[in-house]
């Protein structure tokens, strides 16, 4: 089961996105610290809201570069297999064929990339700090602005827990598409050079044959010896370390 469930995550990721979790608010007798560092706990909790908003604006500046870009290779994609399919001129062989069914994959991944970007660039719950904040009244002003300001970074961090797990699925797609079109260089490649070409393989298998048989002895002292020197360097290197 462990190795199907392996095989399936590979070629169709599973990742959920997370849900959105309770949410408990601190209080005023939650923050326990003495009056003589309340100006300390301030400065830290304006530090904390400004890097919680710092990663916001990275996943969504990575998402759209993501949109962007994804969207543009799918356009050039889609042109292809459109011109393939309507040339007249290009049989329906084994490479067409297998053509058509990588890009039809390529473009699927790709696509379920672009829709996690676009997800992690939705707008959402999103608590920003304003004049409301600051215009507080009573003998806890400090206390009561400290616990507000951390309560509304703490609930943009489960928005931006969101927005990440979306961009970690755009991303786990993106490389899948990238495997493909590996895939299909490797494939396609291969069999124009075997099939198109007409390499003579016989020939070319009688001439190398006689030479590895000649150098043969030459060439494994020669391989011995590179895996002694790096071997050596590794282990100066290991013992520099140490």
């Amino acid at each position: 089961m462990e190795l199907h469930k392996k095989i399936k995550e590979f070629f169709w990721p599973v990742l959920e996105p997370l849900e959105k979790t309770g949410f408990t608010a601190f209080s005023e007798q939650d923050l326990t610290i003495e009056d003589d560092s309340l100006d300390t706990c301030y400065e830290l909790t304006l530090k904390y809201y400004d890097s919680e908003n710092d990663r916001k604006k990275t996943i969504e500046s990575k998402s759209t570069i993501f949109v962007s870009a994804i969207g543009f290779v799918i356009a050039i994609l889609l042109s292809m297999a459109t011109g393939l399919l309507l040339n007249p001129k290009i049989e329906l062989g084994f490479l067409a064929s297998f053509s058509i069914l990588m890009w039809v994959f390529i473009v699927i991944y790709y696509c379920r990339a672009v829709w996690f970007s676009i997800k992690a660039l939705e707008r959402q719950e999103y608590y920003t700090i304003g004049h409301n904040d600051y215009m507080k009244q009573g003998i806890n002003y400090r206390r009561k602005l400290i616990i507000d300001i951390i309560n509304k970074t703490r609930k943009n961090s489960l928005t931006i827990n969101l927005k990440v797990d979306n961009m970690v699925m755009a991303q786990e797609y993106f490389k899948r598409g990238i495997i493909s079109i590996i895939v299909y260089a490797v494939i396609a490649g291969c069999y124009g050079l075997t099939i198109k070409t007409y390499w003579n393989f016989d020939w070319f298998i009688g001439l190398v044959l006689p030479l590895l048989k000649t150098y043969l002895f030459t060439l494994l002292n020669s391989s011995l010896l590179i895996v002694n020197i790096v071997l050596y360097v590794l282990l100066r290197k290991a013992d520099k370390k140490s």
